[in-house]
């Protein structure tokens, strides 16, 4: 497949050019639109691959997390062009680091599988750090949602998530931070492998 670099600093997503490292693309996902960014321009068998620019990534896309596979997804791999897994990798070698923001789902996730089975299959999601943030991010760093097949989540790592254990409320009764409700990578799906 083709090659997105995808680069928070130095990408452009009018200029960049697949397979170019020189000319990376700026966004994973737009917070414009949910298929604006390379994630709309991904087929089966591509690669993204976001740089560390020495900033870390703290885009909100369309859907209020950094990235959502709605209307995307990967398939079983067969040796011809246009078939595999969508990647989502981070440089080898560099520290590429997902900051969540507040008030947000944060993280990389697919989507409820049950009304929407064509979507959020055959996914690879490797060498990231997601950093969680406040307690007011409300999502798993990595969440599967439900029936999301055929995912490898390899060698990323998933820290300082805001773990509470009971929502806590402003002097005037305004709920200020949520407990927990999802874990470093939650989900369901078959034939999903995680590793490292």
């Amino acid at each position: 497949g083709d090659i997105y670099y995808v680069d928070n600093v130095l990408g452009n997503d009018e200029t960049g050019v697949a397979n170019d490292p020189t000319q990376p693309f700026r966004y994973v996902q737009s917070p414009a639109s949910e298929l604006e960014g390379v994630i709309g321009l991904v087929k089966p068998g591509d690669f993204i691959v976001m740089r560390d620019s020495g900033t870390p990534w703290v885009d909100v896309s369309a859907k209020n997390r950094f990235l959502q596979f709605r209307n995307v997804t990967g398939t079983a791999p067969t040796g011809e062009a246009g078939t595999g897994p969508i990647t989502v990798i981070g440089y080898p070698g560099e520290n590429v680091l997902i900051e969540c923001q507040d008030n947000t789902a944060c993280g990389i996730h697919g989507i409820d599988g049950y009304a929407h089975p064509q979507d959020a299959n055959w996914i690879s999601i490797a060498n990231l750090r997601i950093r969680g943030g406040s307690a007011n991010v409300n999502d798993a760093p990595i969440n599967l949602q439900h029936r999301s097949d055929n995912w490898r989540v390899v060698n990323n790592e998933l820290f300082d998530w805001d773990a509470r254990d009971q929502d806590l409320y402003d002097e005037f009764g305004n709920q200020i931070a949520w407990q927990a409700r999802a874990a470093g990578l939650v989900g369901d799906g078959t034939n999903v492998k995680v590793l490292g």
